[in-house]
């Protein structure tokens, strides 16, 4: 939204299937399973904004509420590793390489950094005319980051240089960034309601207009053949990119959703809202299964790398006591 990663509150970052009709699926599910997490960090911080997990989930980049900085945890040991330190307003997106390596983050002081993982030190800084709202790594080395209603597109080894792409076509600000693995595929995404698809040169491929209200979260798979969109409308809606229409629509959230983010191979959906956590089936958008409740809000889920995990973050539930079960963090099995 996907590629397309603070611990005072915490901010978080398809295989091809065969063409179905398009499909709007209605609120189902009875006796729905439900997973519960593995593993719950955070048991202090009452809201993490944005969790996303690094690599194959080994790490989690979490930033709090209205956080300046960027807390990497240990997903196995449970505990902070260090904190990326040097924003001076609140972040607002973040990244990781597909490698792993580094960490590109937004941030409301208009500013994009990067970080080196491997020591938790700054290695490159981008100034933006305003304050960037998204940002994805393309790739390794590649950035696009978005100011406004622009997407610049820079080489991360050459963060002061001018963007090698820029494309615009929304009419307010960009809100959300997602890239395939190769960077060669970016849908973009903000409160003007529509999802634009871009090649990696710059071109506007297709948009889509699917939302009646402002799109929360974007997610891509990692071939860019699919792409997933959440919004204020409550709806969650896959796209198929190689065909450039709208796939299935999910209509089951009684509120806003917050988040929605593909596995890597496009197989899966997994979508927050203030009430749920859900698993769809990115084919029909049917329901897979609900992964135990915060019980207050969740504000974002996403898979690992791998496709193993999912990570979800959002507001501690003030009810649960016990300190294994107590975080604004959980980390469940992708089944």
């Amino acid at each position: 939204m996907s590629r397309v990663w603070t611990i005072p509150a915490l901010a978080f970052v398809v295989l091809a299937t065969p063409s179905f009709a398009q499909q709007a699926i209605p609120a189902s599910a009875p006796a729905l399973a439900t997973v519960e997490p593995t593993k719950v960090l955070q048991p202090t911080v009452t809201t993490t904004r944005i969790a996303k997990p690094i690599a194959d989930g080994a790490l989690i980049a979490a930033v709090e509420d209205a956080g300046t900085d960027i807390q990497i945890l240990d997903a196995a040991t449970l505990t902070a590793k260090y904190t990326l330190k040097g924003h001076t307003g609140k972040v607002t997106s973040i990244s990781a390489s597909m490698d792993g390596k580094r960490l590109a983050s937004a941030s409301e002081d208009k500013t994009v950094r990067l970080w080196d993982l491997a020591t938790g030190k700054e290695i490159a800084k981008r100034m933006h005319a305003t304050p960037v709202p998204a940002v994805t790594m393309l790739g390794d080395d590649k950035v696009a980051s978005a100011t406004g209603a622009t997407v610049e597109v820079w080489s991360a080894s050459a963060p002061d240089a001018k963007p090698s792409v820029t494309f615009t076509a929304h009419k307010g600000t960009v809100t959300n960034l997602a890239a395939s693995r190769d960077g060669k595929h970016i849908v973009s995404a903000g409160p003007d309601i529509v999802v634009c698809y871009w090649g990696g040169d710059g071109q506007l491929i297709t948009s889509f207009s699917s939302h009646t209200d402002a799109v929360t979260g974007l997610g891509i798979d990692d071939l860019g053949m699919k792409a997933v969109s959440s919004g204020k409308d409550g709806k969650v809606v896959v796209y198929d990119l190689a065909q450039k229409k709208e796939h299935a629509k999910y209509s089951g959230f009684a509120g806003a959703a917050t988040s929605a983010s593909l596995s890597p191979d496009g197989k899966k959906v997994v979508a927050a809202s203030a009430e749920k956590v859900l698993c769809l089936d990115a084919a029909t958008l049917k329901e897979m299964y609900a992964l135990a409740p915060f019980r207050t809000k969740a504000l974002c889920a996403s898979f690992s790398k791998d496709g193993t995990k999912i990570i979800a973050a959002g507001d501690l539930d003030p009810a649960v006591t016990d300190a294994a079960k107590k975080g604004s963090i959980k980390i469940y099995p992708a089944r």
